[in-house]
């Protein structure tokens, strides 16, 4: 029971730094330990096994969940598909966490 609530506390407190940092002004950029903690609390979210790396369906979960707060535009199957091949840089199926960080980066510019 321990384990589940310090999982749920963790999980809320990620969610309102991530909403915090995305939800910012977009004349500050933001620096990128906040970057890391926006991809940390992703990862505390959408995978339980932090060692592991974000498949196709979490990723596509995670723009579903995010997609107004990330004030980016639906996108079709195929759009999600392109999208996805170019953000998986070393082509082996899976976001890592260092292909998130630059995900996440290129998010953020675009708000500028």
């Amino acid at each position: 029971m321990v384990k589940r609530k310090d999982t749920l506390e963790r999980k809320v407190t990620s969610e309102r730094k991530k909403k915090e940092i995305f939800n910012q002004s977009p004349t500050k950029k933001p620096s990128n330990a906040e970057i890391k903690e926006i991809v940390d609390s992703i990862w505390v979210e959408y995978n339980p096994n932090p060692n592991d790396e974000l498949d196709k369906k979490t990723i596509k979960k995670f723009f579903a969940d995010n997609i107004s707060s990330l004030k980016l535009k639906p996108l079709s199957n195929k759009e999600f598909e392109k999208f996805y091949a170019e953000i998986d840089e070393d082509k082996n199926g899976s976001i890592s966490k260092s292909e998130m960080v630059n995900l996440v980066s290129k998010i953020m510019k675009q708000k500028e």
